[in-house]
């Protein structure tokens, strides 16, 4: 016991030294990058166990496509978490699979985030709603897709050697220059597309629902619309070609396809897409939030060798270990999912939370 003590006391006055000396930090900062690492990875692991156990206990959340894939950011988010709940290790075994799990964390969950925005444009241009086979086909391919570039962007790393202490924890090392050509390449390169890519997507998916919505002044106005109203509109879009109270000019997509299914559901659809576009605008917010500051730094660190101001690594040390967190807020906390807990606590608790109807 005193051996083992001895050990893990001199592993980490050596980490400590290694990062102080990198960075110029003082043990007692480095000290605090590691509590302000620990602390944002326990908001996400609890963000991520907290998607994950209503996947689990809920069965209309494990038939909803588009949980399952907030289930595979939560479990990747979930890795992430436990790489970084590890804290500060020195070079070894514990260093070397800190390394690995960062980066396979980091990189599964910006894949699946971004296959959630391509699944909502994917959407939103479909003539008919996918049947549950070619959903599940784009599943299994998704998961192909993503494991396999995650699988790549680790390994290559491997390939020289490149994963070591990283400045506050163990990842990918800024030592030489290979090493820093790896963390743009498989990460902070990615990063950036993939914020761009989401802003894009937005943008066009925003155009086409505002296009579809563009006669409807608030949802209530259409809910309440009178027969007289609604006689009239069915009257104007027949003329054009369709059927219901939609116009004729997104009859190409999947948003049209409740144009033969009456008012009230094409209303149920409008809030639907409504507050999809609306959650739409904090999924490239979350990357932006979470890896601005750390891009800053890593440039910073590059161009000055090293010589980061201390305050950019605890923005980048937080911000870094929060997306598990701000993912299950804005992915987890769908508006479906708060009422199957209200329901839930309803019913076990004895809470008398308000529970509306919301279909799946």
């Amino acid at each position: 016991f005193f051996h083992f003590h001895r050990n893990c006391h001199w592993q980490c006055t050596m980490s400590r030294f290694l990062l102080a000396n990198q960075h110029e930090y003082s043990d007692k900062q480095v000290d605090s990058l590691v509590a302000v690492n620990i602390f944002g990875a326990t908001l996400s692991l609890l963000g991520a166990l907290f998607v994950i156990a209503n996947y689990c206990f809920f069965r209309s959340l494990r038939q909803n496509f588009a949980f399952k894939l907030v289930l595979m950011v939560a479990v990747s988010d979930l890795i992430l978490a436990i790489s970084n709940l590890m804290g500060a290790p020195d070079h070894g075994p514990l260093c070397f699979i800190q390394s690995i799990l960062q980066q396979i964390g980091d990189i599964s969950s910006l894949l699946w985030v971004v296959c959630i925005s391509w699944t909502i444009n994917r959407l939103t241009t479909l003539t008919m709603l996918p049947t549950e086979d070619d959903l599940r086909t784009l599943l299994v391919r998704m998961h192909i897709i993503i494991w396999g570039i995650t699988l790549v962007s680790t390994i290559l790393p491997l390939t020289t050697n490149s994963y070591g202490v990283a400045g506050g924890w163990c990842w990918i090392k800024g030592v030489t220059d290979i090493d820093i050509m790896w963390r743009y390449i498989c990460f902070y390169g990615l990063i950036w597309v993939a914020i761009i890519y989401m802003i894009v997507i937005y943008v066009k998916v925003w155009k086409r629902l505002n296009v579809v919505h563009y006669d409807i002044d608030d949802e209530d106005g259409v809910e309440d619309m009178d027969d007289e109203k609604r006689e009239m509109n069915t009257v104007h879009t027949a003329g054009n070609g369709t059927t219901g109270d939609v116009p004729a000019v997104s009859s190409t997509s999947v948003i049209s396809a409740g144009d033969q299914q009456g008012s009230a559901e094409q209303v149920q659809l409008q809030r639907k897409q409504n507050n999809t576009l609306q959650r739409m605008k904090f999924y490239p917010l979350i990357l932006l939030i979470c890896y601005t500051f750390p891009t800053i730094r890593r440039v910073i660190d590059w161009a000055t060798n090293d010589q980061t101001p201390y305050f950019l690594a605890v923005l980048h040390t937080f911000f870094a270990a929060i997306p598990g967190f701000l993912d299950a807020i804005v992915y987890g906390l769908t508006k479906d999912v708060k009422q199957t807990d209200k329901r839930c606590l309803n019913t076990h608790c004895g809470c008398r939370c308000a529970v509306e109807d919301v279909t799946p």
